[in-house]
């Protein structure tokens, strides 16, 4: 299957395939390149070293694994390779991990000689649903997550289904939180076809997940075509990741996975939307019925919640020191509201810890 991402001459192709893997390095997209370099982490290179090593690249930079890479220290440290190995503008990073690597190894190509091609291998659900597909690249700041960061599309995408097989099941379901956001923001066919495959999708079946992956490139290639740099409809995306952001910042990145933050803000952003007459009750648990059947509850630790909100108001999300948020309509539809105030988020947040979900 191909998804192709339409940006006039930035536009590229997803790729999904089953054992592309083993041999995407034979694509004659790489024949253009005069030196190759590949970002990797720990986790990945040590499941797949032979495999990454065959593709004869000039270097492969191993970087930690895990949401605390992503910080100036470690891409100060590609930078510093990038420019030891001399690589030129006709060169070529390939990434190869999940979110995290795919972040801050395609900032460093957007930043390395002001800008260097760069393709994704993205290895997590999450990655292979979300953060490689429309390129967005960053970092985080001790202030925000993803607030020093750019605009940088990919020349491909290649997504192996295999891939999944070795993933820890707590991260397949923080990747199965966007794929539920993707149904909840704009397609309820595509939600009602999780709700009728549950059990397919926790057994990993490569049909059902081929589908939702394949559907969740889709529906971004298509918010993206219409706002690559999201001055409008894209975003939509964010539903779930402003009081997601904020639980993830609270606990320093270090016990809270990206989609269980995007789960967690689900139901926050969910309630207020309820509270506000926005999203119906019968929506609400219908959004939170399918969260339950996909088993994507966890137990949230306790934390402050001063250093939640402030985290929440530093997101890059809000303008004109306005809060903002993306909020649910019904399901396949969200709308955006401005100058949220803290007791609303407050409120909504404590109301979702009490949730069984959470517990």
């Amino acid at each position: 299957m191909s998804v192709r991402v339409d940006l006039d001459d930035r536009s590229y192709d997803i790729i999904i395939e089953e054992g592309i893997f083993e041999s995407f390095h034979e694509s004659s997209i790489f024949e253009k390149y005069s030196n190759i370099v590949v970002i990797t982490d720990e986790n990945v290179y040590g499941l797949y070293e032979k495999t990454i090593n065959s593709g004869h690249y000039k270097k492969v930079i191993v970087l930690p694994a895990g949401e605390t890479t992503k910080q100036i220290q470690y891409l100060e440290e590609i930078w510093n390779q990038l420019v030891e190995l001399k690589l030129d503008r006709a060169s070529l990073i390939i990434v190869i991990g999940g979110g995290v690597i795919g972040d801050i190894g395609g900032f460093a190509a957007a930043s390395y000689m002001r800008g260097i091609d760069f393709v994704q291998v993205p290895t997590t659900l999450l990655a292979q649903v979300d953060s490689s597909v429309g390129g967005k690249v960053g970092i985080n700041h001790p202030g925000g997550k993803n607030i020093l960061g750019a605009f940088h599309q990919p020349q491909a995408v290649f997504i192996d289904l295999n891939v999944l097989k070795t993933l820890p099941e707590r991260e397949f379901k923080s990747g199965l939180g966007e794929v539920v956001k993707y149904g909840v923001i704009w397609d309820k066919d595509f939600f009602e076809f999780m709700e009728d495959n549950a059990e397919e999708i926790l057994s990993m079946d490569a049909g059902v997940i081929s589908t939702i992956i394949g559907r969740c490139c889709e529906i971004k290639a298509d918010i993206v075509k219409q706002d690559e740099f999201e001055c409008g409809i894209r975003a939509v995306l964010n539903y779930g990741h402003t009081a997601g952001h904020g639980l993830e910042n609270v606990f320093h990145y270090e016990k809270i996975l990206h989609g269980e933050g995007v789960i967690f803000g689900m139901v926050v952003e969910g309630i207020m939307a309820m509270h506000r007459g926005l999203f119906s009750k019968e929506d609400f648990e219908i959004q939170n019925r399918l969260i339950e059947k996909l088993n994507l509850g966890f137990k949230v630790p306790a934390f402050n919640m001063s250093e939640y909100l402030d985290a929440i108001t530093l997101d890059k999300k809000n303008t004109n020191n306005s809060i903002n948020f993306i909020l649910p309509t019904k399901i396949g539809e969200v709308v955006k509201i401005d100058g949220v105030q803290f007791k609303e988020i407050e409120n909504a947040t404590v109301k979702a810890l009490d949730l069984n979900l959470f517990q």
